[in-house]
């Protein structure tokens, strides 16, 4: 009869013995060497530095105590524009947790983050429990080149001008970082808009969405001046600019005064490019037809005297005159919208005149001007009423009354005589 003999425990336990000693040393050499240290670190961080640059640098001490790198500098960081290198006088990189991505420590010393555009950004700060918190100021920014890191392929990159005084602190997940701070806007350009001396303020969420970043929150705009060409100059009071995910989702809340000639133009502006909100109010009061033409065009023209109900500009034409203001839009599709076209304006020693024309239908048009002489008396008026019929591309047929209206002095009636005359017109080539 055969026993079966017990096998022996020896094998295992050499085995699990081998696999106690591996796991030691390799613990030990990871996390108690330097060598090893930085060997973990660059497998840890090579998908945002490079690992030659990682190997490159000087480097005291373990993760266990405290790995310290001196006068470290990197030019490969992922997000950095082309050209651009970071320097720190002092890195200190420390593990004290089980979970090595959550439990990893660092604090940079006296960074310094060198551009190809502007001035360096001067940082400090540290990265632990898997979000950052750094410090970050600089004399000078470049607004295109800072848009361009942070909203990649967007029209906020065609924006272009400077920063200057930013003070920020950057907090939150590498995913998911919050921006606050201060900085001003010293000039700012996108197309036929400008913007300059705006000191604000910035509260931002950016969420990383792989293709470019997506913004939550506000910036708020203590005073400045913006303008397009050609038109009235807006002071800005209190205003924000309101971000509502993709870089295009952005509203706005804009206050601010604008002065044409004697004329004092309240402006508020709310709502989003496509479906804005404007509402104008004067001192002295005037429509709002009428304030938004001197707005546009920097002039206090007597031409429309149409009030709009409700007390605001209708949205349609509110989002003509923003295309035209900020956008460098044709003026052309706002001021049709008005009612008036080939807008004259003639300035001598005697006289003033300001006129207009209208399209009613494809062939014809009526027309409108009205001129002030200073006669040695008293002032005279002239107003002109006019028609016109396009009977052919050569041919047009046309009537004008003109109605002389001389001011009422002292005992006297208010005298007003009327010519009426019509008209052939010809077109011919010489």
């Amino acid at each position: 009869m055969n026993i079966p003999r017990k096998k022996s425990g020896r094998p295992r336990l050499i085995a699990m013995a081998l696999v106690f000693l591996i796991t030691v040393s390799a613990v030990f050499y990871f996390f108690f060497t330097t060598k090893g240290s930085c060997l973990l670190l660059r497998a840890v961080v090579s998908r945002y530095i490079s690992p030659v640059e990682i190997d490159a640098l000087k480097a005291q001490g373990c993760l266990a105590r405290l790995l310290v790198f001196h006068n470290a500098e990197l030019g490969s960081l992922k997000g950095l524009p082309p050209g651009a290198k970071l320097k720190a006088q002092r890195i200190e990189v420390s593990f004290s947790s089980l979970n090595f991505y959550s439990g990893i420590k660092v604090n940079v010393y006296n960074g310094k983050l060198l551009l190809p555009w502007g001035d360096s950004v001067l940082f400090y700060g540290n990265y632990r429990n898997s979000a950052l918190e750094i410090q970050a100021f600089t004399g000078q920014l470049s607004i295109n080149e800072a848009f361009g890191v942070f909203f990649r392929n967007s029209e906020l990159n065609k924006v272009s001008g400077s920063f200057s005084g930013l003070d920020f602190k950057i907090t939150g997940p590498l995913r998911e970082l919050f921006l606050q701070g201060n900085f001003r806007i010293d000039k700012a350009a996108y197309k036929n808009f400008r913007a300059s001396g705006c000191p604000a303020k910035v509260s931002v969420k950016l969420a990383d969405i792989g293709s470019g970043f997506k913004a939550h929150g506000k910036i708020e705009i203590t005073g400045g001046e913006v303008y397009a060409e050609n038109t009235g100059v807006i002071n800005l009071r209190e205003s924000y600019i309101l971000f509502k995910g993709a870089p295009g989702a952005v509203s706005f809340d804009l206050n601010g005064t604008a002065k044409v000639e004697d004329t004092r133009i309240d402006v508020s502006l709310s709502g989003t490019a496509d479906k804005p909100e404007l509402k104008l109010v004067s001192q002295p009061p005037f429509p709002q037809d009428r304030l938004l033409l001197m707005l546009a065009t920097n002039r206090k023209w007597q031409a429309t005297e149409n009030a709009l109900s409700g007390g605001k500009v209708p949205a349609n034409l509110a989002a003509d005159f923003l295309d035209y203001f900020m956008f460098s839009g044709s003026a052309g599709k706002f001021v049709r919208d008005l009612g008036i076209h080939d807008v004259s304006f003639k300035v001598d020693g005697r006289s003033t005149e300001v006129g207009a024309t209208k399209d009613i239908t494809g062939s014809a048009s009526v027309s409108y001007s009205l001129e002030q002489q200073q006669d040695n008396s008293a002032p005279v008026a002239y107003h002109k009423f006019g028609a016109q019929y396009k009977i052919t591309e050569k041919l047009s047929l046309g009537a004008e009354r003109v109605s002389e209206q001389k001011a009422q002095t002292s005992g006297e009636e208010e005298n007003q005589k009327i010519n009426d005359k019509v008209f052939l017109k010809f077109k011919t080539d010489f």
